[in-house]
């Protein structure tokens, strides 16, 4: 089913995720924007683990075409966007199992069987995704603990992924 952005469609692939492949045999809560809330839907109090999902922004590089030939005119952009992604859990074991599930769901890159390089098929006028290319990653300990003192730790993920707009409909 086509997604009307990225974002939407990296919570579509998150979805789709083999959850046996997470530490605990589930896929963690989430992928939640921006950061945990407190409390889930039904009052309880969400803690590690869980997933976070941070849209960095969008940047388009507009060209415009005139009528030549037989292009159609109009207004054409290549969007390069970023996110992260975070796996926070209890230990740094646990959020690398979760990050290698997330990337790869169980399977080697080429397969784009994880969020890494998975083929995104967006509502038009966007068109032409290339698959989500992980860059910098980062691990440590994410500064705070969880109601019973316990260290939270995270394994982050940015990636960049580049989506075409077509102003003519193509």
């Amino acid at each position: 089913m086509p997604s009307t952005g990225y974002i939407t469609a990296v919570q579509a692939a998150y979805d789709a995720l083999t959850g046996s492949n997470f530490p605990g045999g589930s896929r963690w809560p989430g992928p939640y924007l921006d950061e945990a809330p407190t409390t889930d839907g039904a009052g309880s109090q969400v803690r590690p683990p869980y997933v976070v999902l941070r849209d960095l922004g969008a940047t388009p590089e507009w060209t415009f075409t005139a009528n030549a030939g037989s292009g159609t005119p109009g207004q054409h952009a290549l969007v390069v966007a970023e996110f992260v992604i975070e796996a926070h859990a209890l230990t740094l074991g646990d959020c690398d199992t979760a990050m290698a599930a997330i990337l790869w769901n169980g399977a080697v890159p080429n397969n784009r069987a994880g969020v890494a390089f998975a083929t995104f098929t967006l509502t038009t006028p966007l068109k032409g995704v290339s698959g989500p290319v992980p860059g910098k990653s980062q691990r440590g300990y994410a500064g705070k603990t969880d109601r019973t003192g316990a260290r939270v730790h995270y394994a982050k993920q940015w990636f960049k992924v580049k989506t075409a707009i077509s102003g003519d409909g193509l």
